[in-house]
């Protein structure tokens, strides 16, 4: 039996009903040593339980904060960590089992300062199978440049910036003091990702399903978000820095600039949006100003696809095409 020495750390955010499903599948694994609850301002019956959890295995402890999202909630949790491994799970999804053995032993076996395993979703009780990330990579050691440009592809089967099947070297995230983001609506997980990649881990593969994501009900994407575009540039800076210097890199952020503009032309036409018709054109030519220099450096047969580029290279011609195009498409959907 190995030693335990993996330090979990699970957000906690009205997560009653799939709490325990959650602790059970982490706890079952030997190299858990300690695992840190984090409810963050739960108004259902989230404290108590993970409290009761608490109770029944000396691994566990919990702490409260008032609610504050997610990335608080994950350095919270950090801070406390002890042991050499660290590893985050969200509190509805599933760690499979052996998972933690797996990864640990390419970890030990690369040195790797981050190891990453696949992941599949988790729908109506079925398990889905996710497009394979890493189609790309070989098991083993990954550079992690070859990393940062997968993220920045905004082509199909990328590596995503997700964080929680990840398995981290305490050591290495403590030295070079990696946070989440405080204060950002979205992409915490691929900031915070960008940041190690940025400190020139090694990074390691290990070509094992190790975690399932749990995808049930409808997505927060599909209604207007406020912050939007505010968190999609905050996170295009680190971008920035992790991609200077290379011209391929380079390429591929200005096309996740080009698609910030696009996604954040889409949010004005979401469920949930406060702006009118007119509001909304306005806006339209508003961001296309904002990143016209971005669009121009965009290819139509880039990662970005050649309908969202050609649909951004008219806009900033004629951003009123673009308004009058995404102003059908939402009143087809309210008639649907």
């Amino acid at each position: 039996m190995t030693s335990p020495c993996i330090s979990v750390v699970i957000p906690a955010y009205n997560a009653e009903e799939h709490l325990r499903e959650c602790l059970d599948s982490v706890l079952a694994q030997s190299e858990v040593g300690e695992v840190v609850i984090v409810d963050d301002g739960s108004s259902d019956g989230t404290r108590a339980l993970a409290e009761d959890l608490a109770d029944e295995d000396l691994r566990v402890s919990v702490l409260h904060q008032e609610n504050a999202g997610v990335s608080v909630a994950r350095n919270k949790g950090m801070a406390k960590a002890s042991y050499p491994w660290l590893a985050f799970v969200d509190a509805d999804d599933i760690i499979l089992d052996g998972s933690f053995g797996a990864l640990l032993e390419t970890a030990e076996r690369y040195g790797a300062d981050m190891t990453y395993g696949n992941f599949s979703a988790l729908r109506n009780g079925k398990i889905v199978s996710w497009p394979d990330e890493f189609a790309a990579f070989a098991p083993g050691v990954i550079p992690a440049r070859n990393i940062v440009a997968s993220l920045a592809n905004t082509g199909r089967n990328t590596v995503s910036g997700s964080c929680w099947r990840v398995l981290f070297r305490a050591s290495f995230v403590k030295r070079t003091r990696q946070q989440f983001p405080e204060g950002i609506a979205m992409s915490e997980d691929y900031y915070f990702i960008l940041g190690c990649l940025m400190k020139d881990p090694t990074v390691a593969y290990v070509d094992r399903t190790v975690y399932l994501v749990r995808r049930e009900g409808g997505s927060a994407t599909q209604c207007y978000m406020p912050d939007l575009e505010r968190s999609m540039d905050f996170v295009n800076g680190r971008l920035r820095r992790a991609c200077e210097g290379d011209g391929l890199l380079m390429d591929r952020y200005w096309e996740c600039v080009a698609n910030t503009a696009i996604a954040a032309c889409s949010n004005l036409f979401k469920e949930g949006t406060p702006l009118g018709s007119s509001e909304r054109r306005n806006e339209v030519r508003r961001i296309i100003r904002k990143y016209r220099e971005a669009i121009g450096r965009i290819s139509l047969s880039g990662g970005l696809g050649r309908s969202r580029s050609l649909a951004l290279k008219v806009g900033a011609v004629c951003p009123w095409v673009l308004w009058a195009t995404l102003e059908v498409k939402r009143r087809g959907r309210l008639h649907a």
